[in-house]
């Protein structure tokens, strides 16, 4: 076991700050905080915060790269790039494109992980495919000329090309036969989101039956609420077994959405 502890002027635990002090790592792992010199090495980081980085699920490009261009340099441009922010692990996220092309881009994910990297980074923990199995009334910066239904066969073809990395997809749950996909997807080991999508509250929760486990975009991404025709969103912060993810600029969805997922749904808001 290897046992090393870090010193520093505050660390942000998960239900409080602690100023100064020491956070034992045990393995690898952050352990307890103690306020007594341990009988162990010692990190000094004397003058500095320390604070969990963060994890970001659903992230495109960064630093003029994206990972569309199918490049394994564009993917280690990202991951290089975001650790600036605090970011030390994510999903680099594709848009829906032709099946060619997102094989070309989960290849390229794999290629730069397979290789690895010598220079700071944040860790991948999978790819995220945001696309193509949306619909086109809430296609918002999708390609409306490459949508389609849900199949396993595509999916499997880009995993595949991934070498298992795959870790998460999107689907519209108004496609005939959204709810037995996410069951297959699920069953693989994908989490699946929904999003981008005009369902009724039925077939969204149907989806979430079947096992999907996260809102792509909730409000702007999907038919708004409505008394007689409730749509997705009332699943979405009622059923918590979901993960709500939003765009939380103040543009994409107003405060007052906003504030009412917190209230709803504060643990499971991201």
């Amino acid at each position: 076991m290897s046992t090393y502890a870090i010193k520093a002027d505050a660390f942000y635990l998960p239900t409080r700050v602690a100023r100064g002090g020491y956070l034992m790592v045990e393995d690898g792992v952050f352990g307890e905080h103690v306020t007594e010199a341990p009988d162990c090495e010692v990190l000094d980081y004397s003058g500095h915060e320390i604070a969990p980085g963060f994890v970001d699920t659903h992230i495109h490009g960064f630093d003029n790269h994206d990972i569309m261009d199918c490049k394994a340099e564009s993917v280690a441009a990202v991951s290089r790039g975001i650790l600036r922010n605090g970011v030390t692990s994510y999903l680099p996220t594709t848009l829906t494109a032709s099946t060619e092309q997102l094989e070309n881009a989960c290849a390229s994910v794999a290629e730069y992980v397979e290789a690895g990297d010598d220079q700071p980074h944040a860790r991948i923990q999978g790819i995220f495919l945001e696309g193509p199995f949306f619909t086109e009334k809430y296609k918002g910066a999708q390609n409306p000329a490459y949508l389609s239904a849900p199949t396993m066969e595509k999916l499997n073809a880009w995993q595949e090309a991934a070498h298992g990395l795959v870790k998460k997809i999107a689907v519209a749950p108004e496609y005939e036969g959204a709810a037995e996909f996410t069951a297959d997807a699920v069953a693989s080991g994908v989490v699946v989101a929904l999003g981008h999508s005009a369902a009724t509250c039925e077939q969204a929760q149907a989806c979430l039956d079947a096992g999907a486990k996260v809102f792509v975009h909730t409000y702007n991404g999907m038919s708004g609420l409505h008394h007689r025709e409730p749509g997705p969103i009332p699943a979405a912060v009622e059923d918590p077994r979901v993960t709500i993810e939003l765009i939380n600029d103040g543009f994409h969805v107003q405060d007052p959405m906003v504030s009412l997922s917190f209230r709803f749904a504060p643990h499971r808001t991201a």
